[in-house]
């Protein structure tokens, strides 16, 4: 999984394999960890790129979780920054 660019400004990237068709729900979270932005994503096999627009965030620090349909999550830290 890649997630980019870092810093973010209006779009954020987010490359991933799936083994199979599927889906991946992934939320944006302030820095006391509540939730700004919620999104729902289908995967197809292979390799996935998707787009999530960040426009809407103000300057600063976020936590993105990444969450698969089998329930496997993963958090990464990125900043968005105009």
């Amino acid at each position: 999984m890649h997630l980019y660019p870092i810093p973010a400004s209006e779009n954020l990237m987010l490359d991933l394999y799936s083994e199979a068709p599927s889906s991946v729900s992934i939320e944006v979270l302030d820095i006391l960890s509540k939730v700004v932005g919620s999104f729902e994503y289908p995967l197809t096999k292979g390799g996935n790129t998707l787009l999530t627009d960040v426009s809407f965030l103000e300057n600063g620090t976020y936590f993105v979780s990444i969450t698969s349909a089998l329930g496997k999550r993963e958090i990464r830290k990125i900043q968005v920054l105009r």
